[in-house]
C-alpha cells in the first residue's frame, strides 16, 4: 500500500492537490480499497495495488490533455519563456487563469515533459522537506493566488514586512494544476472570477471520488451564476454557494459519500488589480439537508431557483428571495420560512404579467413548495 499526504500549505491548495492526484491515481489503484481522509485541511491518502507504470501512462495522457507539449518544447527551445501560456489547451485553464498564473505552471509543467511525478515526495512532512513557505528557498516556484487564495505576499518581521511570495516545489503546483482543470468550479463577471472548490472531512473510497470527478459538477451552477452576476443579483456568500450546490445534478448530489463536505469560495480579479476579494469555507452540511428536506415534498426547486435569477426577476427582487433561502439552511425556523414564501409572492407580484418568467413561475408555486420548508424545519 502507498501511503500520501497532502502537504498542509492552506485549505484551498491541498484540496486542489488532493484531486490532482485522485485524477490520476484512480485509474491507477483498486477504487474500492483505496481511500482518501481529510482531517483539519490536509488529506491522507492510502492507494491499494498501486501500479506505477499505469501512473506513467495515465499522468502522460493527462498533461497532454492540458498542455501541448510540442509547442511547449518549441518555445523553450527559442528562448520563449514568458510566452508559454500560449501553450495551455484546457479551456478551464485558460479561462479560469490570469496570464501570469498560465505562464507560471505551463513553466513548471515542462519540467514533467519526460519525467514521471513522484507521489513518494508527499510525505507527512513535506513541506519541511521541501524548505517550503514564506522562508522557502532552494529550487522552488512561487504558489500562485488561483492555486492558494492567499491574500498579499508579506512575511512580518521585527518593525518591517518583507516581501516574500510563499513557496512550493513543483510537485504541488503540478497536482494544483491538475486539481484545477478537474474540479475548480468559477463563475465569471468583467475580470473577477468566483471559484468554488469542494472538500471534506472524512473518509472516502477512490470509486466514490471518481464518480464526482467524472461528472463536471460545477457546469450548471457556474453558467447560472455567471448569468445572474452580469445581471446585477446581489448575491451573499452563502447564496452563491447554494446555488453552486443546488445546481449540481441531482444524481450526482445523491451519490456523495455522507461526508464533511464543505466548500471553499473565493473571488479574485484577474486583470490589473491580482486582487483577492474574500475567502471563505462553507459547510455544505446545512445546505445539503435543506435541500433534500425541502425535495422531499417539492420537485422544483432547482427551476425555481433559475426562474429567480433571470433578470426580470432580479429586478423585482428575485436574489433576495435566494439570500433567504440560503439563510434559511442556518436558521431553521418558521419565521424564516414564512419570509422566503412572502418575499417570493412580493417578487411574482411585482413582475410584469406580460413577462414570460412571471407564467413559469406560477406554473410551478404551488402548496407543496410551503410544504418542502415546512418540513425542512420540522
Amino acid at each position: 500500500m502507498l501511503e500520501i499526504y497532502t502537504p498542509g500549505h492552506n485549505y484551498l491548495t491541498d484540496t486542489l492537490i488532493m484531486w490532482g492526484i485522485v485524477r490520476i491515481v484512480q485509474e491507477c489503484c483498486d477504487q474500492e480499497k483505496s481511500k482518501v481522509i481529510g482531517q483539519g485541511g490536509r488529506y491522507r491518502i492510502l492507494l491499494e495495488a498501486f501500479d506505477e507504470e499505469r501512473f506513467a501512462n495515465v499522468f502522460k495522457t493527462a498533461l497532454g490533455e492540458i498542455i501541448n507539449i510540442a509547442q511547449v518544447s518549441d518555445l523553450l527551445k527559442s528562448g520563449k519563456k514568458i510566452s508559454l501560456g500560449k501553450a495551455l489547451i484546457s479551456e478551464r485553464l485558460q479561462i479560469g487563469l490570469d496570464k501570469d498564473t498560465r505562464n507560471g505552471i505551463v513553466r513548471v509543467a515542462s519540467n514533467f515533459l519526460h519525467d514521471t511525478p513522484q507521489l513518494g515526495v508527499f510525505t507527512v512532512d513535506h513541506v519541511d522537506k521541501m524548505m517550503e513557505g514564506r522562508l522557502g528557498r532552494g529550487d522552488l516556484y512561487n504558489l500562485y493566488i488561483p492555486l492558494s487564495g492567499i491574500y498579499g505576499k508579506y512575511l512580518t518581521g521585527e518593525y518591517q514586512y518583507v516581501d516574500k511570495p510563499y513557496k512550493v516545489c513543483d510537485h504541488c503546483i503540478l497536482f494544483s494544476m491538475l486539481g484545477f482543470d478537474s474540479m475548480m468550479g468559477f463563475a465569471r463577471k468583467g475580470g473577477e472570477r468566483i471559484y468554488s472548490l469542494l472538500g471534506f472531512e472524512g473518509e472516502a473510497k477512490i470509486s466514490e471520488l471518481s464518480h464526482l470527478l467524472n461528472q463536471l459538477w460545477y457546469i450548471q451552477g457556474e453558467t447560472l451564476l455567471s448569468k445572474a452576476l452580469r445581471a446585477k443579483a446581489s448575491l451573499t456568500r452563502l447564496a452563491q454557494v447554494f446555488i453552486m450546490y443546488l445546481m449540481m445534478p441531482q444524481a450526482t448530489r445523491s451519490q456523495l459519500p455522507r461526508i464533511g463536505w464543505y466548500m471553499i469560495i473565493f473571488s479574485y480579479d484577474i486583470g490589473r488589480t491580482k486582487r483577492v476579494s474574500g475567502f471563505q469555507i462553507v459547510d455544505l452540511v446545512p445546505i445539503r439537508n435543506l435541500i433534500g428536506k425541502i425535495e422531499e415534498e417539492y420537485s422544483y426547486l432547482p427551476r425555481l431557483v433559475e426562474l429567480l435569477l433571470e433578470g426580470a426577476s432580479i429586478d423585482k427582487g428575485g436574489d433576495e428571495v435566494i439570500n433567504l433561502l440560503a439563510e434559511l439552511s442556518l436558521n431553521r425556523n418558521l419565521y424564516e420560512a414564512f419570509r422566503v414564501l412572502r418575499a417570493l409572492r412580493v417578487v411574482v407580484d411585482r413582475i410584469d404579467d406580460k413577462k414570460r418568467v412571471k407564467r413559469d413561475l406560477l406554473n410551478i408555486i404551488d402548496s407543496s413548495l410551503a410544504d418542502g420548508l415546512i418540513n425542512a424545519i420540522s
